[in-house]
């Protein structure tokens, strides 16, 4: 066969976790030329066949292990709770499986440390799924900043918020126990975010940080602020919240001018523009046309797999958004 007629080599993936957000992501998983989803598992009864059965997948488990145990199967996506990732990403890992596992990866800075070091003796790829990273709006808002058109970074103002409603139906994963919570769920975002324009190798040295608890479940935090400054003189606030609405406006000032995605999209379906602000206060507007992040995600992880591209998200950089994240949470106490 002439390269020009050759098809791509077919990754062959499961996916650990029949959940929501897999439902969410498989129709473009399946736009991704290098990948080919042949299984799911779910230790819950009855859950993996039903998954299977609804989205057309050949194989079904019910234990991750049986799924990991298939020689054929190359990756794993990773979608359950939470507070079982660190232990699902080291069972993949273990049977050598490249892994792109829902955000946040895991709850512990010291969790990110151990795995990024078994991914590495492996020579395995593990990746944080922050598709968010793949908007043009988030994209162009990196290359302003790199470029230096808000000169001297600043100040970062983050939200991400929204209503969760029925509380008495909440799903699983927004309870304490499952590892959910403003800070940890969508807070993530923001946390990832910061440490994109601050650097990867920079911490905080001063946090100051609130939380708001649910009655219902006293550990599950409805809504986190936080101040940080940074060595550099950078200042940060940001605020997540489960029973807020907001515009979810993120803003990076510098000495020169000022960047804002209004109407953060996580997922990438709206169009969102770029506010810029330059040192005269005078504002354009940069239109910013939406894309499909999931897709973009997992083109990345599967071209990271065939060598023909690197991770979007560095090791080094979810270790960091772990170990903010910990710091960032009730939990820790300074």
């Amino acid at each position: 066969m002439d390269k020009e007629t050759r098809q791509p080599r077919k990754i062959k993936l499961g996916l650990l976790g029949a959940s929501n957000i897999a439902t969410k992501v498989l129709p473009f998983i399946r736009e991704v030329p290098e990948i080919e989803v042949v299984a799911v598992a779910s230790p819950r009864q009855g859950s993996a066949a039903a998954f299977a059965k609804t989205h057309s997948i050949g194989n079904a488990y019910s234990s991750y292990e049986q799924l990991l145990s298939n020689s054929e199967i190359e990756a794993v996506y990773i979608s359950n709770l939470s507070s079982d990732h660190a232990k699902t990403i080291r069972l993949a890992l273990e049977h050598n499986k490249h892994v792109l596992c829902e955000k946040p990866l895991v709850l512990t800075h010291k969790e990110a440390e151990d795995l990024y070091a078994v991914a590495w003796s492996k020579n395995l790829i593990l990746l944080e799924g922050f598709m968010y990273r793949f908007h043009p709006q988030i994209l162009k808002l990196m290359e302003m900043i790199h470029d230096g058109k808000i000169g001297e970074v600043r100040s970062i103002r983050a939200t991400f918020s929204f209503i969760l409603y029925d509380l008495e139906k909440r799903p699983r994963r927004m309870t304490s126990f499952a590892g959910g919570g403003a800070l940890f769920d969508i807070g993530c975002y923001i946390v990832d975010f910061i440490n994109s324009v601050v650097g990867a190798d920079q911490f905080p040295v001063e946090i100051k940080k609130t939380h708001r608890f649910d009655p219902i479940d006293p550990n599950f935090d409805f809504e986190t602020t936080a101040i940080l400054k940074y060595q550099n003189g950078i200042t940060v606030e940001l605020s997540t919240s489960l029973d807020t609405p907001s515009l979810n406006q993120w803003e990076v000032s510098g000495s020169l001018g000022s960047v804002a995605a209004l109407r953060f999209d996580p997922q990438g379906t709206d169009l969102v523009p770029l506010y810029f602000v330059n040192e005269e206060s005078e504002a354009t507007v940069i239109e910013c046309q939406p894309i499909n992040n999931f897709q973009k995600q997992f083109e990345n992880f599967a071209r990271a797999i065939l060598k023909q591209a690197t991770v979007h998200i560095k090791p080094n950089e979810s270790i960091q958004n772990a170990k903010l994240l910990e710091r960032l949470s009730a939990k820790f106490i300074e």
